[in-house]
């Protein structure tokens, strides 16, 4: 099941052009760590590559809130921001959140309300319209949020970089916090308090952070402080359970799952598993979520499905979703929301071929792709994004042009960082507005200001000294057939929850054979393969995604039936009270 444990490793060369080399591991240092911990090779060698050291594998493998959880005042403003909060509470004020449109922001803003509804605290929420207002906070909306009586607004997920409408809002009266992770501009708002450790003057080491871990830290300082206050008419909120949310949130975000973004993850999976938020649970059922949750199932199931409501449909939808005690709401957001996201989907599809066939002309001359649409719909250009960028391995931006004025979202790779870039273009008045952070921004530009951006993004990109050669990709180990089993899956699920920075486990299947293939769902091939042209020994079940318009499809549906090495992954399937285990194909080499 294991291959040899060496520090030097072969290359291969694939079909998409990437060298895939096995992982380096010192052998030393394996066996010492197998010793010291009792973990399988397999298990021991994913965990030597995380660099995690001997003494931290336990807090690693089951990490916990209290041993993670920081001092959340050592953030900059959070005295300030959560004394303003509770006073608001204790006053019997009406306490606004202002939220984003995308999951971070729905989970933020649901978080917040769960939170204070179970202060009994008077609140208010409200999402702005993707296409209609744009991102960020408007002071005609923050205007009306205080005519129906909110004397503090508190933006989440956005409003680190609005420092007009914010400085407006002061203006009028109006005590506003900032709850974000979005990198600021040297200049900070005029406001009661800016809570972002990725704000200029901030030294904080959780940079990392997504909004909802933000906002969690929030509530965390707001319930000391209540503690402290004596504040005994409601019973203090349970945030443990509130983990789904925060959870969901994190992993959409794409923010890398380390440190404390890891446990919060690890934790909410747990709380999700419970069904104890009835929206998520219906949700859960609509998305037809198999077994027990995990990062798929947030990242590519429910997360797409809140989305949706800001992207196609109505943009408070996810939070109404997340914070609702109706089961009859519950059912029928749920079933709105999935609508939404099959329309998305319908959308996105002939989108996606045009900027597939740009990204194809221009990555050769780029280091950065900016791919242009005329009139694109807002609320799929960052699913775009993403999915050129995991075709190219590249920095992409899809720009979609409303007359002389473009929006755009932007998604990165390891080693760029696009926030930096997008806001260090603002200030070189490239962009009319922007902002972000390292893997995933968004931005605001004149048509006639496209090909200067390209080149700026193009230099920038080349003067980062982070980055990774983007064509060597390594595997874990060489794994054969006969050993792949249930029990492997599951022991390697433990090591999890996979996502950014903490990428899923890749294997090599040497010399398969196809014994047979079917396309379901018009683009991707479910496979049964073996070790040899006989249907002797042991078959696997094994799915290619999107393929049909891909080096891979070429292959595999050309008729060619063995001499291939697989790279991939493990995952389990449940189904129908069964389970096994699925091997997932990422790239194919020939012998």
């Amino acid at each position: 099941m294991a291959a040899e444990s060496s520090l030097i490793s072969i290359n291969y060369t694939s079909i998409l052009d990437k060298n895939w080399a096995e992982q380096p591991i010192d052998p030393r240092k394996l066996q010492h760590l197998m010793q010291k911990t009792g973990l399988p090779e397999i298990i021991a060698r994913i965990i030597s590559a995380r660099e995690i050291a001997v003494n931290e594998i336990e807090d690693f493998l089951t990490p916990t809130i209290r041993n993670t959880l920081p001092d959340p005042f050592h953030l900059k403003d959070m005295d300030k921001g959560a004394q303003r909060i509770v006073d608001a509470i204790l006053q019997g004020e009406t306490i606004a959140i202002f939220g984003d449109y995308d999951v971070d922001g729905a989970t933020s803003s649901a978080l917040l309300a769960r939170f204070f509804a179970a202060l009994g605290a008077s609140y208010l929420v409200y999402i702005p319209d993707r296409v209609k207002e744009g991102y960020g906070p408007n002071i005609k909306a923050l205007m009306e949020l205080k005519s129906k009586g909110a004397s503090v607004i508190i933006t989440v997920d956005c409003g680190t970089t609005a420092n007009l409408v914010l400085n407006e809002a002061s203006t009028n009266g109006i005590d506003v916090i900032v709850i974000d992770h979005h990198q600021s501009s040297t200049e900070l708002p005029k406001i009661c308090a800016l809570i972002n450790p990725n704000r200029i003057d901030e030294t904080s080491e959780y940079r990392y952070l997504a909004a909802v871990g933000v906002t969690f830290l929030v509530t965390v300082a707001v319930n000391i402080m209540l503690k402290k206050a004596n504040f005994i008419t409601y019973k203090l909120p349970d945030l443990l359970g509130m983990l789904d949310i925060v959870a969901l949130g994190t992993v959409c975000d794409v923010v890398p799952l380390r440190g404390l973004n890891r446990t919060f993850v690890v934790q909410g999976l747990k709380v999700l598993a419970k069904k104890g938020n009835i929206g998520l649970s219906f949700l859960s059922e609509v998305a037809k979520l198999n077994g027990e949750p995990n990062c798929y199932h947030l990242g590519y199931l429910l997360g797409p499905r809140i989305n949706a409501g800001g992207r196609v449909g109505k943009s408070d939808l996810g939070v109404k979703l997340l914070t609702t005690n109706d089961e009859y709401e519950a059912i029928r957001i749920a079933k709105q929301l999935d609508e939404y996201n099959n329309e998305r989907k319908s959308i996105e599809i002939d989108i996606l071929d045009q900027a597939m066939r740009q990204a194809e002309e221009k990555s050769t001359s780029n280091q950065v792709l900016v791919i242009i649409g005329e009139n694109w719909h807002q609320g799929v250009i960052g699913i775009i994004a993403s999915r050129v960028k995991e075709k190219f391995n590249m920095p992409c931006a899809i720009v979609t042009l409303m007359g002389e004025m473009g929006k755009a979202s932007c998604r990165s790779v390891k080693g760029f960082d696009f926030g930096r870039a997008v806001t260090n273009a603002k200030l070189e008045s490239i962009l009319h507005e922007g902002g972000g952070h390292a893997m995933a921004a968004g931005f605001t530009i004149a048509r006639d200001k496209i090909s200067l951006l390209q080149s700026y993004l193009n230099s920038k990109f080349a003067e980062s000294q982070e980055f990774m050669d983007p064509h060597i990709s390594h595997f874990s180990a060489i794994i054969a057939i006969d050993g792949i089993t249930s029990h492997l899956a599951k022991l390697i699920e433990s090591v999890g929850p996979f996502g950014s920075e903490s990428p899923e486990p890749r294997f090599m299947i040497k010399n398969i054979f196809i014994h047979k293939l079917d396309i379901f769902a018009s683009q991707h091939a479910r496979l049964l393969i073996g070790n040899s042209h006989l249907k002797v020994g042991k078959m696997l079940v094994a799915t290619a995604f999107r393929i049909t318009d891909s080096k891979i499809g070429e292959i595999l549906l050309s008729g060619k039936k063995g001499n291939f090495h697989v790279i991939g992954y493990l995952r389990m399937n449940y189904w129908n009270g069964n389970e096994k285990v699925d091997f997932v194909i990422d790239d194919l080499i020939e012998g």
